[in-house]
């Protein structure tokens, strides 16, 4: 599921964080432009993070480096998210950019991939 989202046509993807395994890095290879290598500092990662359209990640740095400047960016929580996402909502009081998509069942991100594919294309159509 994570490959389409990453051999879309319409869409560029880049990876933006620092510390990626070599599995991810194979997972991802296909479609992705990788960063991580010159993403040094936090300075580096900001402005590359200032570049992008929207910001699609788990609850990461990145995450939250996208929140404080203002880029949109959907955040994947698990089941039982840190307490700063809060419960039951889909946005953020820390960040009024920001979306929340929720796992319903834990361990279970089919459904939150699902949905932020299907959120992807409805964003997709009205940026084209």
């Amino acid at each position: 599921m994570v490959g389409r989202l990453l051999r879309r046509a319409d869409i560029e993807c880049h990876a933006l964080q620092h510390l990626v395994t070599p599995e991810d890095q194979a997972a991802a290879a296909d479609g992705l432009g990788d960063h991580t290598a010159g993403l040094t500092n936090l300075d580096q990662t900001a402005a590359l993070i200032a570049e992008m359209d929207l910001v699609i990640t788990a609850d990461t740095l990145e995450a939250h480096l996208a929140g404080a400047l203002g880029i949109p960016a959907w955040v994947m929580l698990p089941r039982h998210a840190n307490w700063r996402w809060m419960r039951d909502r889909v946005d953020s009081p820390w960040y009024s950019t920001m979306r929340l998509f929720r796992q319903a069942a834990q361990g279970d991100w089919r459904p939150v991939l699902e949905q932020v594919m299907h959120n992807l294309d409805a964003w997709a159509v009205q940026r084209a």
